[in-house]
């Protein structure tokens, strides 16, 4: 262990914050990566519990406050004006197995699931001729994705330290040319010193343990929603036609703090390492929804959605710390921001939604919506920054198709619904991560000419994704499972 002089240190950590704002400006892109371009890219199944109990299966169907979300055509099936308001409770359990060791985390958040009203004009007096009959108007707020959850991995780890990672981006390099965020962090911390037998070398302090106990808790708190201002016009009662201007919000909070500890008492000085890492990502987006839904025969509703990708403008904050424990009881503590943030641009995928519904005359409906989307579309910029990972974008995801089934039974004035969805995968064959997500849905509702309420609760589970805590060159990854349960109310009044 290097000699611990008073003066060094305070030297040391003076020239680490001026090197960290002396190559902000290269370093600030690295800490966007394809998987931030994922998480704001993904679709849930609706956003008011008729549609949600229905497993998002609402294009066709139409006459959902949901539908300017989806279909905007959907909207042209009013015929009285409406207003809804809709909180839900969401919990979600992350489990995961790393190294044999299983470990399960949940966490519950309240939410606003959406709110918004409809106005309702009727134009033609006669139902019979061929003519415009209604033009409809919406606003209000959709929410799409909760993005809240707590995840603990943890195992002992008989292969590799995470000092391992940054000694191998470390070697070749002087120490004041070393990445202010990763490798000159743990430097500054102390867990990284110049290998005394080897010039331009590094060791971690954890060399000499064979063996670690090393977790990670990621902690996240957020969501995607959109304001949505709509328009809808109903042709002779059998073509609507609508178009949605969607104001996307992101906001999203992550915490994840990894530690590594000599539970065997391996090391000669060597006791722990910890190392946090804080995110905040803010930021505001645009989209435009197009739709038609045509209704051929009373049976049958047929429907089709065009939405663009909704183009982001982004702003992160970055925040890392380093702490090492020595078994001296000497603690040497380095961290890095990147203060005033790093502001970007990010574009999703666009996305095609058909869809059909068969009417049982007044007992109730069949409902199935496919919803097409290449997450191959994902691009970050300014391009020149993130080349690189646009290219990993372009190899690493896919195509994927989102297939949802839904049922409702109408026993006036109460209503029975049921649901499936399949959420399809975003990786490409070549990929051990698999994301899909399956979603079972279900409800009742009540409504009278003036007032409805519906309940509804959507449990969903995720295949076995693979995460690494870090280089997958070092460390096999964690098997993890989503599971997610969300209660729903919606309320509303009709006029």
């Amino acid at each position: 262990m290097r000699e611990k002089q008073t003066e060094k240190i305070n030297i040391m950590n003076t020239s680490i914050k001026i090197f960290a704002i002396a190559i902000l400006a290269s370093l600030t892109a690295e800490a966007q990566t394809d998987a931030d371009a994922l998480r704001y890219s993904i679709p849930f199944i609706g956003s008011t519990a008729r549609s949600m109990a229905t497993g998002g299966a609402f294009g066709a169907i139409g006459a959902d406050f949901s539908n300017l979300s989806n279909n905007p055509a959907g909207l042209g099936l009013y015929r009285k004006s409406e207003f809804v308001f809709t909180p839900s409770v969401q919990t979600t359990t992350k489990k995961s197995t790393f190294f044999g060791t299983t470990n399960v985390d949940k966490k519950s958040t309240l939410n606003l699931q959406n709110w918004g009203a409809i106005f309702s004009y009727k134009l033609g007096k006669d139902d019979d001729l061929p003519e415009w009959k209604y033009i409809n108007l919406g606003f209000g707020m959709n929410r799409y994705n909760i993005l809240s959850s707590r995840a603990y991995i943890g195992g002992q780890n008989d292969i590799s330290s995470i000092g391992n990672y940054f000694v191998n981006q470390a070697n070749g390099n002087a120490s004041d040319n070393l990445d202010g965020f990763l490798s000159g962090l743990a430097y500054q911390a102390y867990f990284l010193n110049p290998d005394t037998n080897i010039s331009g070398n590094y060791i971690a302090a954890s060399h000499d343990a064979s063996s670690l106990k090393q977790t990670k808790t990621i902690n996240s708190v957020g969501s995607l929603g959109e304001t949505v201002i709509s328009f809808a016009a109903n042709y002779a009662n059998k073509w609507y036609f609508g178009g949605t201007i969607g104001f996307a919000k992101v906001s999203y909070t992550e915490r994840a703090i990894f530690t590594e500890d000599d539970n065997k008492n391996q090391s000669k000085n060597f006791k722990s390492f910890t190392y946090e890492e804080n995110l905040t990502t803010r930021g505001n987006g645009v989209n435009l929804k197009l739709g038609t839904v045509y209704k051929p025969a009373d049976w049958i509703r047929m429907g089709l959605a065009l939405h663009t990708g909704t183009a982001y403008g982004l702003s992160d904050t970055y925040k890392a710390t380093m702490t090492t424990d020595f078994d001296t009881t000497i603690t040497q503590t380095s961290s890095a921001d990147n203060a005033g943030g790093y502001s970007y641009t990010l574009r999703t995928p666009a996305r095609l939604i058909g869809s059909v519904a068969f009417i049982i005359g007044k007992y109730g409906f069949i409902s199935i919506d496919n919803e097409w989307l290449n997450y191959r579309n994902m691009m970050l910029s300014p391009t020149k920054d993130f080349s690189g990972i646009n290219n990993l974008i372009n190899v690493k995801y896919a195509q994927a198709n989102n297939l949802k089934f839904g049922a409702e039974i109408n026993l006036k004035p109460f209503a029975v619904r049921l649901g499936y969805a399949m959420l399809g995968n975003a990786f490409g064959s070549g990929y051990t991560s698999n994301n899909a997500t399956t979603n079972y849905t279900g409800g009742v509702g009540y409504r009278n000419n003036n007032f409805f309420v519906d309940v509804a609760y959507v449990y969903s589970q995720s295949k076995a994704d693979a995460y690494y805590l870090y280089s997958s060159n070092l460390v096999p990854s964690a098997k993890t499972t989503t599971q997610r349960g969300t209660a729903v109310v919606s309320v509303g009044l009709k006029w």
